[in-house]
């Protein structure tokens, strides 16, 4: 016979007088090894008549484990009359007994993948199939690094603690079942990939101690929202994505200003121009998440800090194409030509360039033009004589004026820039275009020009 730890049978024990003169039963003797408990719950009758028969309940309760150990019943009994003998009848029975079986524990809803900071219901069932009820029965969470099982009033407090009581009964009855809610709960900032949670009921059987236990566990998938979607290979691809991002912004705003030809137009992270950067701005934004924020993005990260790290990439490479936009515009834009170049603008970028409002002269079918510089695909910058007239306000026999003209002879740019700027003259095109392309090998070189056509 085989039980339980805890477990009660009761053993049906028949007395029987199979001869023909009855007896007297003088005592019923039950022989019990420790860690077993018997009690008899009807005694023989004496006398027992000739070929009657009755039946004794001997109850069984084994209280640790045990291994083939033998329970023997001894009956005493004599034929009644004086100074009889008395005779025994004995018999036995092997037990085994065995540690009570804990109620056993299982997931019945859980989720298989949370998202940083998400939680959803998750249901345990406790089923107490064993024949024996169970006292002080808890329910506890043992959780992972960054996902956590709670009671669902505590789901807004975060999954920071490693153990926690879920649930508590004073009593599970034999053949119970319970079904508990919970909510299982990742962490703000988590490392992305499968993590396990589980729940560990202990109980202690109804018949007295030891405890028992039983643990159920499940595995959830964390994932980060700015990692699947910006790094499809985990966070170790995630830092290079920042560098990534600062490299595009600053090509999309060459692209637009100053559209410098030697930058590439695409982020290839085989070209060893571009990898410096990709690798340096994202060091440097790790590093800086580091000191300033405390954290090591390496190990978790966020969603929000997913955020920040590309806010930081877009910041960095606005900002390296700003510095690039300045240069060009003070050291090399202002030099260069356009063809929508106003006649101020001309003289400015003579300026720039170092040079005289005194250029190269060539004439294309028949035309006299001053030359600005070289363009591309052969051809030169050109532009036909800028007119030179004095506004109604400029009087002629005003010094000022003398002083301009006496600049103008000196091929001087800056007077003749601060009297347009000052509506003392005007300068334009006389109607004609202005700054325009011609095919330097289609040109005849006519000696100088002054671009400055003097009106009276």
């Amino acid at each position: 016979m085989t039980l339980q730890v805890g477990e009660t049978a009761v053993l049906d024990v028949v007395v029987a007088n199979p001869g023909t003169a009855p007896v007297v039963v003088t005592k019923v003797v039950v022989a019990a090894p420790p860690g077993v408990q018997t009690a008899k719950r009807v005694e023989a009758p004496a006398p027992l008549e000739a070929g009657a028969s009755v039946d004794l309940d001997l109850s069984v309760t084994p209280t640790r484990g045990l291994t083939d150990a033998q329970i023997g019943l001894a009956l005493y009994y004599s034929d009644g009359a004086a100074g009889s003998p008395v005779r025994t009848a004995t018999a036995s029975v092997a037990l085994s007994a065995t540690a009570a079986t804990a109620p056993v524990i299982t997931f019945v809803v859980a989720p298989s993948a949370l998202n940083d900071g998400e939680s959803r219901p998750t249901s345990v069932r406790i089923d107490n199939s064993a024949g024996l009820a169970f006292d002080d029965v808890s329910l506890a969470a043992v959780n992972g690094d960054d996902v956590a099982i709670v009671v669902p009033k505590d789901a807004d407090k975060g999954c920071a603690d490693e153990h926690r009581t879920l649930w508590t009964a004073p009593r599970l009855d034999a053949g119970a079942t319970v079904v508990v809610d919970l909510v299982t709960c990742a962490e703000s900032s988590v490392r992305t990939g499968a993590q396990q949670v589980g729940v560990v009921l202990t109980a202690t059987p109804s018949t007295g101690p030891p405890s028992v236990g039983s643990i159920a566990t499940h595995n959830v998938t964390l994932s980060v929202f700015g990692v699947d979607a910006l790094s499809p290979f985990g966070v170790g691809t995630l830092f290079l994505m920042p560098g990534v991002l600062a490299v595009v912004v600053f090509l999309l705003g060459n692209a637009v200003y100053p559209r410098t030809k030697a930058l590439p137009d695409q982020v290839d992270l085989k070209d060893l121009r571009q990898l410096p950067a990709v690798v340096g701005v994202s060091a440097l934004l790790y590093v800086g998440a580091w000191f300033g924020l405390k954290r090591d993005l390496t190990q978790s990260v966020s969603t929000g800090e997913v955020a920040l790290l590309m806010l930081g990439g877009a910041a960095l490479g606005a900002a390296a194409w700003g510095a690039l936009a300045l240069f060009y515009r003070d050291l090399v834009g202002k030099k260069v030509f356009r063809l929508d170049d106003s006649p101020e603008k001309v003289l400015t970028r003579l300026k720039a360039r170092g040079a005289t409002f005194e250029v190269p002269a060539f004439t294309v079918g028949g035309l006299t033009f001053g030359r600005l510089a070289p363009a591309a695909d052969g051809e030169v910058y050109a532009a036909p004589q800028i007119k030179f007239t004095f506004t109604a306000s400029a009087n002629a026999d005003d010094p000022a004026r003398r002083q301009l003209l006496a600049a103008v002879e000196r091929r001087e740019i800056d007077p003749v820039l601060a009297a347009a700027a000052d509506d003392v003259i005007n300068l334009d095109w006389g109607g004609r275009d202005g700054v325009r392309t011609v095919d330097e090998d289609k040109a005849v070189v006519a000696g100088t020009v002054s671009l400055l056509e003097i009106t009276p």
